[in-house]
């Protein structure tokens, strides 16, 4: 569970995606910094 509303929630956030291997995904598939992510109902800009 992520509190969005709090920063080092969704820092945390970001680099347990970035450990689990996302990150690179995103990459390979095309995404480029400042491109905005969308997870289920979440979207996020990609910060590389």
């Amino acid at each position: 569970m992520t509190n969005f509303t709090i920063e080092d929630s969704v820092k945390l956030l970001a680099k347990r995606l970035r450990r689990a291997g996302v990150d690179d995904a995103l990459r390979k598939a095309g995404i480029k910094p400042g491109d905005t992510v969308r997870i289920v109902d979440y979207e996020f800009e990609f910060i590389d």
